[in-house]
């Protein structure tokens, strides 16, 4: 959706909406890297390839907990404004 402000349109979703596809992009991660560890069980599979689908799904779930971080710590930080 769009908000006039100041005579300017802004997209007051787009944030969410970058999260949304952001966490997305995560859970494929988590199920790409489950497919390979299945794989590699299974005798299909190659330890490269799931050591490399491992280390992005641990690396997209660091990044996104630390934009978690980042947004709680601006919240905090503007409910210690003073009215």
């Amino acid at each position: 959706a769009t908000k006039q402000v100041d005579g300017k349109k802004q997209d007051v979703d787009g944030f969410a909406n970058e999260m949304k596809s952001f966490i997305a992009k995560v859970e494929k991660r988590q199920v790409d890297a489950d497919h390979e560890v299945r794989r590699l069980a299974s005798g299909e599979g190659n330890i490269h390839e799931t050591a490399m689908a491992l280390e992005k799904a641990d690396i997209t779930v660091r990044l996104l907990l630390k934009g978690r971080d980042k947004i709680v710590q601006a919240y905090q930080e503007v409910m210690r404004m003073p009215l």
